[in-house]
């Protein structure tokens, strides 16, 4: 049995992957409806809203990085730079972890 996702802003069950949206709010995943989503875009909270991270960009980064990332860690002993295309990766996995692959 699934894990059932939860709406940040309604509190509703979410249950299909097309109507989930998840942000990068501070330090903590939101996970929104689609019509939840673009209500908070439109009020206060939107100004610390981010880019939905399910969204086709940031599996096109986690892709493109992960790849870039591997073959700049080999040239380049400098593992400090690392950090911050892993940090991606690792937001991209656990938002799918969490969330979408519970979802139909």
């Amino acid at each position: 049995m699934s894990k059932p996702v939860y709406c940040n802003r309604c509190t509703n069950t979410i249950e299909y992957r097309e109507d989930l949206i998840i942000c990068f709010n501070f330090i903590k995943l939101s996970v929104y409806h689609n019509e939840c989503y673009s209500e908070e875009l439109k009020g206060v909270s939107g100004l610390f809203l981010n880019n939905p991270i399910n969204s086709l960009s940031w599996t096109l980064a986690a892709f493109i990085l992960l790849p870039l990332t591997l073959f700049f860690s080999f040239i380049s002993h400098q593992w400090i730079l690392m950090a911050l295309p892993l940090i991606v990766l690792f937001i991209r996995y656990l938002s799918w972890y969490l969330f979408e692959k519970n979802l139909s």
